[in-house]
């Protein structure tokens, strides 16, 4: 496995007018990083390997530090990221990202979105500047696009506190990241501190995040017999030790990541400690869990010897006296991932005792009362719910065993931390962490659901559309306990737009637009939305560039929180935009074809996340005048199709693999989707990123083949289309309009941005589609009137001083941009 390190360490920032000069101890903290990365992660063993070793290190800090490759201005470091791509393209397996410096972030374009802007040392004032910071997610991106197939870790210590993103127009890097051809990386970022907040000065993040690299605690756990550390249990580590400060991590991968591998495997220290012991006295103890029972003998009041990482139960034995387990206290286990210190203490023998029996003779029970007590059970039932048509998997924190059980699973099982996940059609619908404790039970309802007026109002609209449990939309359906929002919408649009009036009996009680009234070549968009925490007015538009007219979503009759509005449109590209109130405008590149809907909708949870789904489907009243292929496909089963679709998008937007499993009826569904010409030209357009998202292009270039051949004959004008035939090697046609998805736009480099109808720099690299943030015109909105939407870094409005002292310049409590 190759490895590499860029380091980004910004100490001073001298000429800067408006931030804290100095960052004492980021130097420090920056070569603590790279010793672990150079001495832990890639250990040389002589000369040769150390240089070697060193070469895979590019790091950006000051003049002091001797270990550095290049400076820490912007364009020192963004050469420095080229010059990465450039030498490690498709030759990196592993890529350890490290920043401390200041940053910030966007307010109003989500209460839950992460926009990370890193702020380089030629930072001057937050007139002049803008074009010294650079977006942490941009970034993110274009290594994950041209670096090939991998882990990226991304350790950022740095401020999050929120500027207003009318304030600041942190440009785009507008260099060029060409595509990797072996396939795409996984990545995982561990934060300082949480999205809005400043980190201080010093805080001990990076001491402890190297803590935890090195393995200590538990921020390592077992895997088939071997000991690594994770970037799970890292996470972890981090976030219950860290002080005064919030930690915060996400990840974009299908899998944990395997950090460092333990070898050999560090054993920690045991002192076992018994008070009123004398030094003649004899104990055993007995060590014992559910790979292990050893008797071990010594003498005296303590006892120290070492231990592989486990939880274990301790016993002390003595001849004649009782031993109790004083600190920790029983019946837990010890978790011995960290050296412990175990009291015990020795019970005095009462007087009258004869050969260790009181009066000589045996007490009633035939059991000695200066034995040790009946050892409390080891293990635990634990029961847990689900539904009919689910899987539960069961996990175990400490050695990684999976039970697996369908609808409902019972099982004894040992003390410690496990995690439940409910499974649905390959899906973690819902996940549960929780500990068991020796001798008590457990018993979990895993589909308990919050409270949810927006579900409820809509199962008690759609009659005998199932119960808390599941619900039953359609026949076709079966029972479905997956209770994403966004997937509901899809299947409730779908149906009203695929299927006739009354075709799907359940679902037509749902007062929608049933889209009868459609002429011959229409190209509609119709946005179906809903919002579990925003309230409000909320308005859609539809445009070719940044000059909007906003048009109010209409109130669904009947429910609650979902909203509706169907827009005329000519076929060919176009911007839809949404506005909620007091968030930044988020616009998404939509495509138009006669004959059918672009079906958009969008779905707010309770926490203020957003998803979005886009969908190009068939008409039902205009079925006559598409393929006849088209209507013998949709004759089958488009719901269950439609909801293939959908899960396979989250999937698509979380990094994780999107192809069914073989036997599955999704997987049917996946094949005749994937060839593009029957029910979604979306899907297949996804299906050829993921393809070469996984390194799969070559193995698969004949069947690629065919869908660019059907989509060009089918579905033409798409944007994606002409894309995904040039990363193939194929003659793709010129394009005038942005491809829909951010895979497309990444893979264009920097022709991409010649392509964009809005600025690249408001472009939102969180989200899978082509997208942008506050980028068009939002002059009605009460809540931006006044607000001056100058070029520049932060405002100088305040925040906190180095460690809350009085200072001339205004900075955070850490590496934080004024606020």
């Amino acid at each position: 496995m190759t490895a590499r390190a860029f380091i980004v360490a910004i100490e001073d920032y001298s000429d800067s007018t408006s931030l804290a000069t100095q960052l004492p101890g980021t130097n420090k903290d920056a070569k603590a990083f790279r010793d672990w990365f150079l001495e832990t992660k890639l250990k040389p063993k002589n000369e040769e390997e150390r240089k070697k070793a060193e070469a895979s290190i590019l790091a950006c800090a000051g003049p002091s530090c001797e270990w550095r490759t290049t400076g820490t201005t912007h364009d020192e470091i963004v050469k420095e990221l080229l010059k990465m791509v450039k030498d490690w393209k498709d030759k990196t397996d592993e890529l350890y990202f490290y920043f401390s410096g200041h940053g910030f972030s966007y307010k109003n374009v989500s209460a839950v979105v992460q926009v990370d802007v890193l702020v380089a040392s030629d930072f001057v004032d937050p007139e002049n500047s803008g074009d010294t910071c650079l977006l942490l997610q941009e970034i993110q991106q274009k290594l994950w696009n041209a670096l090939g197939p991998g882990n990226h870790y991304y350790f950022v210590d740095a401020c999050r506190n929120p500027i207003s993103i009318e304030d600041i127009e942190v440009p785009i890097l507008g260099k060029k990241f060409p595509t990797s051809v072996r396939g795409r990386s996984n990545w995982y970022v561990l934060y300082s501190t949480a999205l809005g907040q400043v980190a201080k000065v010093q805080s001990g993040f990076t001491q402890l995040l190297l803590k935890g690299l090195t393995g200590t605690g538990k921020a390592k756990k077992w895997e088939s017999g071997k000991m690594y550390v994770t970037f799970e249990r890292l996470r972890d580590y981090v976030k219950t030790n860290l002080q005064g400060q919030e930690s915060e991590a996400k990840t974009v991968a299908d899998a944990d990541g395997f950090i460092l591998e333990l070898s050999p495997v560090p054993q920690s220290t045991c002192e076992v400690i018994v008070d009123n012991a004398s030094e003649q006295d004899s104990f055993t103890l007995k060590v014992s869990n559910d790979l292990m029972d050893k008797d071990i003998p010594f003498q005296g009041g303590s006892h120290k010897f070492d231990l592989k990482p486990f939880d274990y139960f301790f016993e002390v034995r003595h001849p004649v006296a009782t031993v109790l387990q004083v600190d920790p206290p029983p019946p837990g286990p010890l978790s011995l991932y960290e050296p412990v210190v175990v009291r015990f203490k020795k019970q005095p023998v009462t007087r009258g005792m004869v050969g260790g029996f009181r009066g000589g003779g045996m007490p009633r029970g035939g059991r000695s009362p200066s034995s040790t007590p009946v050892a409390a059970p080891r293990k635990a039932s634990v029961t847990l719910e689900a539904a009919p048509n689910t899987e539960i998997h069961l996990v175990s924190a400490e050695t990684g065993k999976t039970t697996i059980s369908p609808a409902r699973l019972a099982a004894d099982v040992p003390p410690g931390t496990y995690t439940a996940r409910v499974m649905e059609r390959g899906v973690a619908i819902q996940t549960r962490q929780f500990t068991v404790a020796a001798g008590k039970p457990v018993k979990i309802d895993l589909l308990e659901r919050p409270v949810s007026e927006v579900r409820e109002r809509i199962l008690q609209t759609v009659s005998d559309a199932g119960t808390s449990r599941y619900a039953a939309f359609s026949e076709t359906l079966g029972p479905m306990s997956n209770w994403d929002l966004s997937l509901w919408l899809s299947v409730f649009g779908a149906s009203h737009i695929v299927g006739a009036p009354g075709r799907f009996s359940k679902l037509a009680k749902l007062p929608l637009d049933t889209f009868t009234d459609v002429k011959k070549g229409a190209s509609p968009v119709y946005v179906l939305a809903g919002f579990e925490k925003s309230k409000g007015r909320f308005d859609v538009a539809l445009s070719q560039g940044a000059r909007v007219k906003w048009e109010p979503l209409e109130k669904v009759k009947s429910l609650v929180g979902i909203y509706q509005r169907r827009v005329e449109a000519k076929p060919g590209p176009h911007l839809l935009s949404l506005r909620l109130a007091d968030q930044a405008p988020v616009t998404l590149a939509v495509h138009c074809l006669p004959n059918r809907a672009t079906f958009v909708n969008f779905a707010e949870d309770a926490q203020g996340n957003l998803k979005v789904h886009q969908f190009l489907l068939p008409i039902h009243s205009l079925f006559r005048y598409l393929d006849p292929l088209v209507t013998l496909y949709l004759d089958n089963d488009p719901l269950s199709i439609i909801r293939t679709m959908t899960l396979a998008q989250s999937k698509f937007a979380s990094n994780h693999p999107i192809n069914p499993e073989p036997g599955t009826k999704e997987r049917q569904d996946w094949q005749a989707l994937m060839y593009g010409k029957w029910l979604d030209p979306i899907m297949s357009l996804i299906a050829c990123y993921e393809m070469i998202r996984r390194g799969e292009a070559k193995k698969e270039m004949n069947s690629l083949k065919i869908v660019i051949q059907n989509l060009r004959k089918y579905f033409g004008g798409i944007p994606d289309t002409e894309v995904i035939a040039k990363l193939l090697g194929l003659k793709a046609k010129k394009l005038d309009a942005p491809p829909l998805l951010l895979d497309g736009v990444l893979a264009l480099e920097e022709a991409a941005t010649k392509l964009l109808p809005l600025p690249a720099s408001k472009l939102d690299y969180n989200s899978p589609w082509t997208a942008w943030r506050a980028a068009v015109s939002d002059t009605d909105s009460p809540a931006r009137k006044g607000a001056k939407g100058r070029k520049g870094t932060p405002s100088k409005k305040g925040g906190a001083s180095k460690k809350g002292a009085a200072s001339k310049k205004v900075a955070a409590s850490k590496k934080g941009a004024t606020a």
